[in-house]
Formats: structure tokens, C-alpha cells, sequence
């Protein structure tokens, strides 16, 4: 003989309702969307991509330099710091792309971050520049809740 206030028995839910409502009504308070909003997914390949760029130009830099310089006595200290701190941006930036693309809530800091410190830099000199970067800043501050 079941009883009406069962615990035991399951409540069966229409399934044409989003799993994340019936979760917000059971009281889960932070329960993200499904999927990957298809902006993200492009802005997380194309910083992966651009990193990467980065990353294998600075290292492509570093090795055409110093053996056309013949040896390393003779390769300015500036340049060579400068390669290699591409190569460390390089390589940040496209940890930070696989980071958007599993939505992960550091690439999503780390992403406003350069995209301020990005829009700091060329704001003067490349006013459609700072226009694109203006557009992705607002797009990411839309798509947070995506983000764990």
C-alpha cells in the first residue's frame, strides 16, 4: 500500500521542459545553461588559434635569430627578452582559448583582463580595433553565466 507522501517515489516530470527549471524549482541555486553558446565557441577557437600564432612565431623568432647572429654573445638582450615574453604571451593566450572552449571561470577572468588591457593599448592608434574589442568585452559580460 504506497502512500501519498511517499519520499521514496520518484515525481516523473514532462520531458518537454528544460532540465534546468524543474533543477531551479527543486531549489538548486546556481545551475548553469546546457551547451556553449555558438559565439563562444568561435571566440574560444580564435583565441586558441591567435595564440598559438604567437607562441610559434616567438619560438620561430628565437630560433632564425640567434644562429643568424652566430653566436649568443652577439644577439641583443633586449630582442631575446622580448621573444621570449611573445612566446610566454603566446602560450597564456592559448591556454586561455581551451580554457574559454570548456568554459572555465579563470579563462573567462583572464579573458576580460586582456581584453581591457588590450583595449588600454590601442585604443588611440586603432579605433576599430578598440570598437571589436568594446563588442567582445559586452559579449563576454552577456555570456557569464556560462561559465563555472
Amino acid at each position: 500500500m504506497e502512500s501519498a507522501g511517499n519520499p521514496l517515489k520518484a515525481e516523473t516530470k514532462s520531458h518537454e521542459e528544460p532540465f534546468w527549471t524543474s533543477a531551479q524549482e527543486a531549489g538548486i541555486e546556481k545551475v548553469m545553461p546546457p551547451g556553449r553558446p555558438i559565439g563562444v565557441t568561435v571566440l574560444a577557437l580564435l583565441v586558441t588559434i591567435f595564440g598559438a600564432l604567437v607562441l610559434l612565431g616567438g619560438l620561430y623568432m628565437i630560433l632564425t635569430y640567434v644562429p643568424s647572429a652566430g653566436s649568443t654573445s652577439g644577439v641583443d638582450p633586449f630582442v631575446m627578452a622580448f621573444l621570449r615574453i611573445q612566446t610566454v604571451v603566446g602560450a597564456a593566450i592559448s591556454v586561455t582559448g581551451i580554457g574559454l572552449w570548456r568554459l572555465k571561470a579563470w579563462a573567462w577572468s583572464a579573458a576580460i583582463v586582456v581584453l581591457l588591457i588590450g583595449l588600454m593599448v590601442i585604443a588611440s592608434p586603432f579605433f576599430i580595433f578598440s570598437i571589436f574589442g568594446l563588442v567582445l568585452l559586452v559579449y563576454l559580460l552577456k555570456v557569464r553565466e556560462y561559465f563555472e
